[in-house]
């Protein structure tokens, strides 16, 4: 791997770990400022307010104003973010943090993928490093925060870490290219068709958004619900069981070298709603056999969740030429949509029936989902899409 795809990947993993870090300190700022499930809902998913319209309208700028000043860009407004968690002392603080933290990733983003893909050179697909990537800072900043949070940091310093972290990632930013190369003798690159686009992007995005949904749920509502059904409230638990998550998924996509997307796209997410219902059936008994299920469903979740997401990128990379950035960009639309609806919408039901009713809902529309994704692929026709 060089330099290039390094540094891409490093901005990548920061900003999921800071856009994730509050994750672990949700049982806290419940116990502490008297917020509800549906408020915790609210604050996890605030920041698609901002995310979705910039990747929207701004999701494909990277084209136009080079890779770099993208990264750089949202980078700051992740950094402003962080800074902002660390100062909220409520609800409303919460909220402001995470809009700066949307803005940040909708513009980074696209610009990221595509910079990993144009830099990467090895055996390993670049999809399968972006999965790696996200996953290992999805998994490092709720685990940041719990320990640095557990050592006396209080709910503010326990974002500390990550700020220098960011600002590393920031320093590192000279080594990307300012702009896309093009070598001397290459073709400048003509975009594919626009209806085998739309049809190998609506698998794509249908598999992003069960994956990412599954990861949400962890990130948004399992600490709580865990906190709720199993009276697991020190936030070292919910952490090691999100970090559990993610590695579920770094070795199951490291265990794939090769991404068959006729195959893992349906599989994959499959896995994801399985564990899903492994979960709900996890809480709902006690002991050692609960807490089996409640394992068993973080390996599932993560490992179906990572492939799929991997699978997702190279069906979106297929299809991409002459406009990375904006089909990457489209490819998170999804994936944030999936990080935030499903969460206010457990949260929601939760506060008039329960949690479990909440995550049985959210689980029946994923396996409607599942069950059409045969039929997206057959309209996808990936085999006549140049690999």
């Amino acid at each position: 791997m060089n330099a290039r795809t390094a540094a891409a990947l490093a901005s990548l993993a920061i900003l999921m770990a800071g856009t994730t870090a509050p994750s672990a300190l949700f049982v806290v700022y419940r116990d502490a400022w008297g917020l509800s499930t549906r408020d915790l809902g609210v604050v996890f998913a605030a920041y698609v307010c901002t995310l979705l319209p910039v990747l929207v309208l701004f999701g494909g700028i990277a084209d136009r104003i080079g890779r770099r000043a993208a990264i750089g860009i949202g980078l700051a407004l992740a950094l402003v973010g962080l800074v902002t968690l660390a100062l909220a002392s409520g609800f409303a603080g919460l909220v402001v943090a995470r809009l700066l933290q949307g803005a940040g990733v909708g513009l980074a983003s696209g610009a990221i993928i595509a910079a990993v893909t144009e830099s990467h050179r090895g055996r390993l697909a670049p999809g399968s490093w972006t999965m790696i990537a996200s996953g290992t800072g999805i998994f490092t900043g709720p685990l940041v925060a719990a320990v640095a949070y557990d050592l006396g940091a209080g709910e503010h310093a326990a974002y500390a870490p990550l700020v220098v972290l960011t600002v590393a990632c920031a320093a590192a930013l000279p080594l990307l290219a300012p702009r896309v190369i093009v070598r001397a003798g290459e073709a400048v690159e003509e975009p594919l068709p626009q209806d085998v686009v739309a049809r190998a992007l609506a698998f794509a995005l249908s598999v992003t958004f069960v994956s990412w949904t599954g990861v949400s749920l962890y990130l948004s509502m399992v600490p709580a619900f865990l906190a709720a059904t199993l009276h697991a409230h020190d936030p070292l638990v919910g952490a090691t069981v999100i970090s559990a998550l993610q590695l579920a998924g770094i070795v199951a996509t490291l265990s794939r070298r090769t991404i068959v997307p006729e195959r893992d796209g349906v599989i994959a997410p499959l896995v994801v709603v399985i564990g899903l219902v492994a979960l709900v059936a996890g809480t709902a008994l006690h002991g050692f056999a609960g807490w089996s299920l409640i394992v068993l469903s973080t390996v599932l979740v993560g490992a179906g969740g990572g492939v799929a997401f991997a699978t997702a990128i190279v069906i979106a990379t297929r299809v991409c030429r002459g406009q990375r950035a904006r089909i990457f960009a489209r490819l998170y639309v999804a994936a944030y949509l999936a990080f935030s609806v499903p969460s206010l919408v457990i949260g929601t039901i939760a506060t008039r029936w329960s949690l479990a009713t909440g995550f049985a809902v959210i689980i029946a529309v994923l396996a409607a989902l599942v069950a059409v994704l045969p039929a997206l692929r057959a309209r996808a026709r990936l085999s006549a899409v140049p690999a």
